[in-house]
């Protein structure tokens, strides 16, 4: 509240919610593995319902509905293999978060 500038606001919200600490990096996993959970069960019921999907698109999907904070990411697998899969896309989500 006391801060005179934008920038100096939002270092100072980083600074509080955005700290390495071990509460930030349990909120952050569990945010990804829900979002994980809910697109498998979306797919779930898509395939329930004759739905084909190909394990590309899966990926293709997958990496859509990634919030723009991991854009990086998105980016770096979508340029760097060829052909994408579904449990690549999984596992080098997971992997990041686990790096942080």
């Amino acid at each position: 509240m006391r801060e005179t500038s934008v920038s100096k606001l939002w270092k100072a919200l980083e600074n509080k919610y955005m700290k390495n600490s071990n509460e930030n990096q349990l909120y952050l996993k569990k945010r990804l593995f829900c979002h994980i959970d809910t697109f498998n069960h979306l797919i779930a019921d898509l395939l329930n319902l004759d739905e084909t999907l190909k394990d590309r698109d899966k990926a293709m999907l997958l990496i859509g509905s990634i919030p723009g904070k991991l854009d990086h990411l998105c980016i770096t697998l979508l340029h760097v293999k060829e052909k994408l899969f579904f449990d690549e896309v999984i596992a080098a989500l997971y992997k990041h978060k686990n790096q942080k």
